[in-house]
């Protein structure tokens, strides 16, 4: 198992674009994100500092989930999660409360 470390040309955090942002465009990356996160946790991987600083948007409009140091930021995942599948989940509603938008499509659940 390995990660892949490259530079995301053009991206930036979905703290600083998502208020800009059409309704289409966060669902997409709220897509993406849940995605991500469904993939990580097959894998036995989790995320663990979920927030919108740590998922950057490529100049093609697709979200990225980035910086697996660990760490919990208060507000998005209750502290005792941090580090949880069940504080990715936590986390993942926050986005979607930040996103403005309702859960759609598969959302990934504890296995």
């Amino acid at each position: 198992m390995g990660f892949l470390v490259e530079h995301i040309h053009g991206s930036e955090t979905l703290g600083n674009i998502a208020g800009n942002a059409s309704k289409a465009e966060r669902e997409k990356w709220m897509q993406q994100i849940r995605d991500t996160v469904k993939t990580l946790h097959d894998a036995d991987i989790t995320w663990g500092d979920v927030k919108p600083d740590n998922v950057l948007v490529d100049a093609n409009g697709n979200a990225w989930v980035i910086d697996f140091g660990g760490g919990c930021a208060l507000g998005w995942v209750d502290e005792e999660l941090a580090g949880t599948k069940e504080g990715d989940l936590q986390g993942l509603t926050s986005l979607e409360d930040f996103l403005g938008i309702q859960a759609v499509g598969d959302v990934p659940t504890e296995t």
